[in-house]
């Protein structure tokens, strides 16, 4: 038989290919004995594995293609690393491209939409003017921009200074001080230095508010312009315990040029301040001529120790000098009399301001000549210490310098030389226990005044004295 056939019961193989692509296997017949001859390939259906991997493109079987492979694993090595290099540039080039867009797209939105918002509210703002109820020419009103309920008050200092500086006035006064030195005693003149405010006048007479302790005890008062013009002034009245005064100017004392450069001052409401206001202080600080200080309303009715009264509250700068100059709002108009400046190493300085509203009561009572007079006694004098009383044998109280002509302190028989050290039994040491006692009493009123008098060998008795007290002139 041909070598190429398997017939029943003999022993043989096949050597043809099948048609399925791999070299089969010839059968085992039932009952004889044979034996498989192991293949040189195998096909798909064997657990095999070659010792040598076989190459996608090998055409021969068992070929050592090791050489192709690790060529290939480098090529695909070498692309895979330039298309993942490739790859990331391309998703960062996307991607910075996207958030261009969307970041553009955003701010494109906000600035259109700040641009209706703001065509929106100034559709809805309204402008209105600020009437500062004053007939006095030069004061400018202030606009006040209402948006939405809001209120915005808008005001330029240097134009309400301007109009505001010819009302205000420098004062500068003399006087006589007496100075102890060891146990002798001498007099110096000294000055002092304040502010004013033109506060009205008539047809002959210029009327100017200040501090009460601004101008007491001068001796001679000149109040100078803002043309620079000086003109001697005289005292119409005062009230100490309100520390307010008015010192008037004749007008025939005064140039042309200088009446056309003042003005009175715009009186406002201090009683409608708020907190946190602007305020604007004028005066004449540190003698050196006007000056400007700006703050805010700090607080109102403050109370201060030792002064009736209650005060505004400002941190506009109030420096020696300043007493009796003006506090202006932001419209220009007086709202209070610098007063008093608070000073302590632990806090900044604080500014106080007579209310104006208190103010012009007072002030109106002097210029009309209704003001409720005080009791009067008429005497000046030194307080002598207890050191001082010791040293000489002096007793302790008032010694009385001068008594004024035609005074209570005449009339009821004072003398230059006594020593005055009680007021209907309260014991005084100086004249400001004297004032004080006397604001007991009306016009009119008795008092008893113990002193002591010397004789002529210098030794003092103690003798009482009634006295009428009279209308403070």
């Amino acid at each position: 038989m041909s070598e190429y056939e398997n017939n029943n019961g003999i022993n043989g193989q096949s050597n043809l290919s099948s048609n399925n692509g791999y070299y089969g296997e010839g059968s085992n017949m039932s009952g004889m004995n044979y034996t498989q001859v192991p293949p040189v390939y195998q096909g798909s259906g064997y657990n095999y594995s070659s010792p040598y991997p076989h190459s996608e493109k090998s055409d021969s079987p068992g070929k050592d293609v090791r050489p192709n492979v690790q060529k290939t694993e480098k090529t695909k090595t070498q692309n895979k690393n330039k298309s993942s290099f490739g790859g990331k540039v391309a998703k960062t080039a996307v991607v910075a491209a996207v958030f261009g867009l969307v970041a553009g797209g955003v701010f494109q939105g906000i600035d259109i939409g700040t641009d209706k918002l703001r065509e929106y509210a100034s559709k809805d703002s309204v402008e209105e003017t600020v009437d500062t109820g004053s007939s006095t020419d030069g004061v400018k009103t202030q606009p006040v921009v209402n948006s939405s309920g809001s209120k915005t008050l808008s005001y330029d200092v240097a134009d309400i200074v301007k109009a505001a500086q010819p009302s205000i006035v420098s004062i500068t006064t003399a006087s006589t001080e007496s100075v102890q030195y060891f146990f002798q005693s001498y007099d110096r003149s000294v000055t002092g230095a304040g502010s004013g405010i033109i506060i009205g006048q008539d047809d002959n007479t210029l009327f100017i508010a200040t501090n009460c302790h601004v101008i007491s005890g001068a001796e001679e008062i000149n109040v100078g312009f803002n043309d620079g013009e000086m003109v001697n002034a005289s005292v119409k009245g005062y009230d100490e315990d309100a520390d307010i005064a008015v010192v008037e100017v004749n007008k025939s004392d005064m140039k042309e040029s200088t009446k056309e450069a003042i003005s009175v001052a715009t009186v406002g409401d201090s009683d409608t301040l708020q907190v946190g206001e602007p305020a604007i202080a004028i005066g004449n600080a540190l003698g050196y001529g006007q000056s400007v200080t700006v703050g805010y309303i700090s607080a109102l009715n403050r109370s201060i120790e030792d002064t009736d009264g209650t005060f505004i509250q400002t941190d506009a700068a109030i420096n020696p000098g300043n007493s009796g100059g003006a506090l202006i709002n932001s419209s220009g108009q007086l709202i209070g009399i610098n007063s008093v400046k608070y000073v302590d190493s632990t806090v900044e300085g604080m500014g106080f301001s007579i209310p104006i509203n208190s103010a012009m009561s007072i002030i109106n009572d002097i210029i009309e000549g209704t003001q409720k007079g005080k009791a009067y006694l008429g005497i000046s004098g030194e307080g002598i210490s207890r050191e001082y009383s010791m040293i000489y044998g002096f007793p302790e109280g008032i010694y009385i310098k001068k008594v004024y002509e035609n005074s209570p302190a005449e009339k009821c028989g004072l003398h230059n030389g006594d020593i005055l050290v009680e007021i209907d039994g309260e014991e005084v040491y100086t004249l400001e226990d004297v004032q004080k006692q006397l604001k007991k009493y009306e016009v009119g009123d008795k008092v008893e005044l113990k002193i002591y008098r010397a004789d002529t060998m210098g030794n003092y008795a103690e003798t009482t004295i009634e006295a009428t007290l009279e209308q403070e002139r």
